[in-house]
């Protein structure tokens, strides 16, 4: 996958907590509701978008397999195992980029 600046940009703002999910812009009464529009009742957060929202399950499913490929022994799918930026950070770092660009969420 090539390199673009909004890909580079998500990654920056996914690093730094700063994604505009609803949890965020509702802090910054910029929308009504810090919910997910999707489920309704869950908080719209980086996490959610990531592990739990159904909207976004073909992606997730794609970003698990990149990753799992890196390791065929990886099996843990816990945000923080997949945050890990370990040898492998920059191929992880492109499929967390390719993730939220597929999302067309942000």
């Amino acid at each position: 996958m090539n390199k673009t600046r909004k890909g580079d940009v998500l990654l920056s703002k996914f690093r730094i907590n700063m994604l505009p999910t609803n949890k965020l812009l509702h802090r910054f009464n910029i929308v009504s509701s810090s919910n997910c529009e999707f489920c309704i009742h869950d908080e719209e957060t980086i996490s959610h978008i990531l592990l739990h929202c159904s909207r976004y399950r073909d992606p997730r499913l794609q970003l698990l397999k990149e990753i799992q490929d890196l390791n065929t022994d990886y099996s843990d799918t816990s945000l923080q195992s997949l945050l890990n930026l370990d040898k492998n950070a920059k191929i992880k770092l492109r499929a967390f980029e390719k993730f939220f660009l597929s999302c067309n969420r942000f």
